[in-house]
């Protein structure tokens, strides 16, 4: 059972989100994208540049599954990948100028 300031705080958290929630529509319109991919930019805006792994993790999706959404979100230049230059393997993943002005 939630005590009264914890519910106090769920309630404010939830108003301070709510504008954003409304607003997800219209942003999945005008980047023409799925809840999913905002919420990769979104991670990567909250938390720089990160390896796919991380964002698995994040996300719950398989590797495929991310690789895919980072394809379609690289060719409309709002994240970009770049390979370590000691370890090939390792991709890191950022988000763009062009995808944090579109959030």
């Amino acid at each position: 059972m939630e005590t009264s300031g914890e519910l106090l705080k769920s309630y404010l958290l939830l108003v301070d989100r709510m504008p954003r929630i409304m607003e997800l529509p219209t942003l999945m319109r005008q980047l023409k994208s799925n809840t999913t991919e905002i919420f990769i930019l979104h991670f990567l805006l909250n938390n720089g540049s990160q390896y796919g792994t991380d964002i698995v993790k994040a996300t719950g999706l398989t590797t495929s599954a991310v690789t895919q959404i980072c394809d379609k979100l690289e060719q409309e230049e709002l994240i970009e990948r770049t390979r370590s230059d000691q370890d090939r393997r390792y991709v890191s993943i950022s988000i763009t100028r062009k995808g944090g002005r579109a959030l």
